[in-house]
């Protein structure tokens, strides 16, 4: 054997499973116990949110703060929950969404976990400079999972969403030059930039200008887990 070879695994050697996967369980997650003990017995880490000394109704963006902290992925049912995190400045991405009508958990977990995990380890995998991410979604009616693809929301704007979601009437460009720390020009460059994205939309002229959520903020992203899309792994389970 050459010394290249040594790192090598050898013919008949069993390989590595994939690495284990950290789920937090938020809490619009119904039967949290027993989604919990489905990916524990496949040899994944689960915790709920109150287990991270989290509070039930803990905002979405610290939830996503803190799943990001222990490199896990979020299990939840709120179909706005990456929308509302990014409300309050914070754009989190490993999200596992639960959809559908029935609350009831297939009865092969196995192949849940599987197809699930598979899911994961394909968005793991995927390098898109940056400019777009991934959730997984779990289709509880269908028995399907699949992978949408979600814009990734730029710095600038998620620098000031939280003061847009509370301004009823938009922002100027002076409160775009406070949030941001810029000048009129470079706030006014920066703002442009976000309406030709379709992040933000322009209302009125001049000193009266205001900046609004724009159609890619509003429905791009915000409804993205609502799509219908082709499946990314199709995987009939059944139900108990």
């Amino acid at each position: 054997m050459t010394k290249s070879e040594k790192g090598l695994p050898q013919a008949g050697t069993q390989l590595p499973l994939p690495f284990p996967k950290h789920f937090v369980i938020d809490a619009s997650v119904s039967r949290p116990s027993e989604w919990k003990e489905m990916f524990t017995e496949n040899g994944d880490q689960v915790t709920t949110i109150t287990e991270l000394g989290l509070p039930q109704n803990a905002p979405d963006d610290v939830i996503s703060v803190t799943a990001k902290g222990i490199g896990a992925w979020v299990l939840t049912q709120d179909r706005e929950f990456h929308y509302d995190a990014a409300l309050r400045g914070v754009f989190y991405s490993k999200i596992v969404y639960l959809v559908g009508t029935t609350t009831r958990i297939p009865a092969d977990i196995k192949a849940l976990s599987k197809a699930t995990k598979g899911a994961i380890e394909q968005v793991s995998c995927v390098d898109t400079g940056g400019n777009q991410n991934f959730f997984v979604i779990v289709d509880l009616d269908s028995g399907q999972v699949r992978v949408e693809a979600t814009p990734s929301p730029p710095s600038e704007l998620l620098a000031i969403l939280p003061a847009l979601s509370q301004s009823r009437h938009g922002l100027k460009n002076a409160d775009l030059r406070k949030l941001w720390g810029c000048s009129r020009s470079t706030a006014w460059k920066k703002a442009l930039r976000l309406v030709q994205e379709g992040w933000l939309r322009k209302a009125g002229k001049t000193s009266s200008c205001r900046y609004l959520k724009g159609r890619k903020l509003e429905e791009d992203f915000r409804r993205i887990v609502y799509t219908k899309s082709v499946p990314h792994r199709k995987t009939r389970l059944r139900h108990n």
